[in-house]
């Protein structure tokens, strides 16, 4: 009963610091979650049942961002299907995406944008480059649409796509999307001004491109501020990062015109003081996409988390 009683601990303040919501949102979070159908229809009086019970305007935000996040579905299937392409990034847009409860980046972020404006939020749209957009829309240079807020004074970013990836119907809005720290927002994200990006010292285009996808996951398990490197080479991948102690990790190789994976468990990992090499072979040529996952040992379940995902043909 006492091993049970701790694996259940274990399990409940790891999900605790990884996946729950900071709890200076709840109050908010669980006004948003009950507020009634027949509000919908009206995006005035839906922005007016949000906020209502708003201490500040951090709430405010807070309401509008859960709920779009909460209740609006990303329309994958219209998105490779060609049916927003006729969409500009304009109130049209963000109409559709509100009536059809649906939509893609150009739809949340500008949907974003009325409802805060409405709440009388100081805002701006953001757009640049997003890692992670999929299906060669990486190299493009402005294949993304979100969000800026200024509160106190201060002006802070936030993605309410991302926000939403599980559509299952227990939908967990994704809090790191939220008022992220500029620096790990700039990781996958590039503003088209770099005004935008908002920390001293940024990163240049050039050197942004070559970043790996790094997933919320490397900050939340303590991978700190060090930006992972990779190298590519003929037939391997080498991968430098600052790898936290209790952390075992998988190296999941996809050939991306096949479908076939590979998962790497005895990975080749030399350490350089406090970095961590990690040499993958590549075995045969093609186009492949490279997912280093950890799994903590302490978890009372056998659970990967994505850490960063690297593009590679050869």
């Amino acid at each position: 009963m006492r091993s049970v009683l701790f694996c259940l601990l274990i399990y409940f303040n790891f999900n605790n610091i990884i996946l729950s919501q900071n709890p200076a949102y709840y109050a908010i979070d669980n006004h948003a979650d009950i507020i009634k159908e027949d509000t919908f229809k009206n995006l005035n009086i839906l922005v007016e049942k949000l906020i209502e019970p708003a201490k500040n305007d951090t709430d405010k935000v807070r309401a509008i961002f859960y709920w779009i996040a909460k209740n609006i579905k990303y329309d994958d299937r219209g998105l490779y299907r060609g049916q927003w392409d006729n969409y500009s990034i304009d109130e049209n847009t963000a109409a559709a995406t509100f009536a059809y409860r649906k939509g893609i980046c150009r739809g949340f972020a500008y949907l974003m944008k009325m409802m805060l404006d409405l709440a009388e939020i100081d805002n701006e749209l953001i757009y640049g480059n997003g890692k992670g957009e999929g299906s060669g829309r990486d190299t493009i240079r402005s294949n993304h649409v979100w969000n800026a807020v200024k509160l106190d004074n201060k002006w802070q970013l936030m993605d309410v796509t991302r926000a939403n990836i599980d559509w299952s119907k227990t939908i967990k809005v994704k809090d790191y999307f939220f008022l992220t720290d500029p620096i790990e927002f700039g990781l996958n994200h590039y503003p088209d001004s770099a005004k935008w990006l908002l920390y001293d010292n940024p990163l240049s285009y050039a050197e942004y491109e070559q970043l790996p996808v790094i997933g919320m996951n490397y900050y939340h398990l303590g991978f700190g501020k060090t930006i992972p490197k990779v190298d590519k080479f003929k037939d391997k991948v080498v991968i430098r990062v600052e790898m936290p102690s209790g952390l075992i990790p998988e190296v999941l190789i996809r050939n991306k015109d096949t479908g076939n994976e590979i998962v790497l468990h005895n990975c080749d990992i030399t350490k350089d003081n406090q970095i961590s090499i990690i040499s993958v072979p590549i075995p045969e040529k093609g186009m492949f996409e490279i997912e280093l996952n950890v799994l903590i040992d302490k978890l009372p379940y056998a659970k990967y988390f994505s850490i960063i995902t690297i593009d590679f043909d050869n």
